[in-house]
């Protein structure tokens, strides 16, 4: 079963995800390592964000958007955790 604090935390940490920078040229410099999709209680997507991590500026994209920006390492986790931490102890992969 999913833990749903572990849940929590990640919807929390995508409804205050804040851009720290912008990327110039609105081109990824780093190959996607971390994805994220969220979906409302009917199915519908209403968040599907990737995340390119290089350890140095995590560069983030999102669905329908251009933009490139940035987040500060520390938040890398808090938003796309391993998939284990996602799960109660008795479930976990």
């Amino acid at each position: 079963y999913a833990d749903s604090a572990a849940i929590t935390a990640v919807l929390e940490e995508l409804s205050n995800l804040e851009a720290t920078g912008f990327s110039p040229d609105g081109e990824p410099q780093v190959p996607v390592t971390r994805s994220l999709v969220a979906r409302d209680s009917q199915g519908a997507v209403v968040a599907d964000v990737a995340i390119g991590d290089n350890e140095n500026t995590p560069q983030v994209t999102t669905s329908g958007s251009d933009v490139v920006f940035h987040i500060p390492t520390w938040r890398v986790d808090r938003l796309v955790p391993r998939r284990r931490t996602l799960f109660t102890e008795q479930e976990r992969p």
